[in-house]
């Protein structure tokens, strides 16, 4: 496996342990369920800006404005880093992230989320100033006559910024991750 850039799955695979990422980035086994389904058919609908089903048109037509699915790129102690905003507003010096879920996300969940303080981090690097994280809600459920996933309806919108001591203890997830990738890397090869 080649790797050339460290991204959020990246880092979630291997902190899950080395058998998750080995299965994920160098076996390639495809991770499926009916939520993950749910939502990459939500982000593409979100990028389209329009939906068949229109409780997901409703709500995509309500989503924040900004560019839709920015691919930002930054490097830092020599490791390119990779991320897509959902939205990114750079007026603002806002991005925004989407999730779907059988619960809406809260304040301490958006909070806790290493996912938007990667992308603050890679914002900060870029542009030496943190940004305003703004995070998108859409519950789901699984409708049992139809045997799907749908969206409720039921959305909520947080907002936050995360601290410049999230940022340094970034910058350390950062590299330790990307040596336990480099580590598993090269005892894989031999």
């Amino acid at each position: 496996m080649e790797f050339n850039h460290l991204s959020w799955s990246k880092m979630t695979a291997i902190e899950r342990g080395e058998d998750v990422f080995i299965e994920r980035y160098i076996e390639a086994i495809p991770i499926r369920s009916r939520y993950i389904d749910f939502g990459k058919f939500f982000a593409e609908c979100a990028e389209e800006g329009k939906s068949k089903d229109f409780i997901v048109d409703a709500i995509v037509k309500s989503l924040p404005k900004g560019e839709p699915e920015k691919e930002f790129v930054v490097e830092y102690e020599k490791i390119k880093i990779l991320g897509y905003f959902d939205r990114y507003d750079k007026k603002e010096n806002t991005i925004w992230e989407f999730k779907t879920g059988t619960k809406l996300w809260t304040d301490r969940t958006l909070q806790e989320c290493g996912q938007t303080k990667l992308y603050s981090f890679m914002y900060w690097l870029r542009y030496g100033i943190i940004p305003t994280i703004g995070l998108y809600s859409v519950e789901t459920e699984y409708d049992e006559d139809f045997e799907e996933m749908r969206a409720t309806g039921r959305t909520r919108k947080l907002i936050t910024q995360y601290q410049k001591k999230d940022m340094f203890l970034m910058a350390k997830r950062v590299v330790d991750d990307y040596k336990k990738i480099i580590k598993v890397l090269k005892s894989y090869e031999q």
